[in-house]
């Protein structure tokens, strides 16, 4: 998709309310306009929208009914920001542990294993490394 009509598809956005789609779609998923992020999400929802009329136009030049675009697109800003929500929610979960705690005896196997891989040697391999890595380190054991 090349730079003009992605401002065109914008242009078609912004015009007849139809950003209306983007705040519905953020308020579906509890994104709240008082979030400091709020407006990086109507960004990257907009950009979703663009592609989304391009791959519901793909070959055509006009919108024949607009009401199955929209509903092609909310679903896909929809399904892409919940994505993106999860994934965050999966790295705060990963990486809000610290290792300065006074439980040593704390095993960070099963805290520190990258749940998004799919083989089960990985889990294990991430396992071993960061456990190694936590044994090892004199930042980690207080050596300093």
């Amino acid at each position: 998709m090349n730079y003009q009509k992605i401002s065109e598809v914008l242009t078609f956005l912004m015009s007849d309310k139809r950003i209306t789609i983007v705040h519905g779609v953020l308020k579906s998923l509890g994104i709240s306009p008082r979030r400091d992020d709020y407006d990086d999400f109507v960004q990257d929802a907009s950009i979703i929208f663009a592609q989304a009329y391009a791959d519901f136009l793909q070959e055509k030049d006009e919108v024949e009914n607009e009401r199955d675009l929209m509903c092609f697109a909310y679903q896909r800003m929809r399904w892409r920001l919940l994505d993106r929500l999860r994934r965050q929610q999966l790295e705060s979960f990963l990486f809000n542990y610290t290792l300065d705690s006074e439980e040593d005896d704390h095993d960070y196997g099963k805290t520190m294993v990258d749940h998004s891989a799919t083989a089960p040697f990985a889990h294990l391999e991430n396992s071993d490394f960061l456990n190694y890595l936590y044994h090892h380190c004199p930042a980690f054991n207080n050596d300093i």
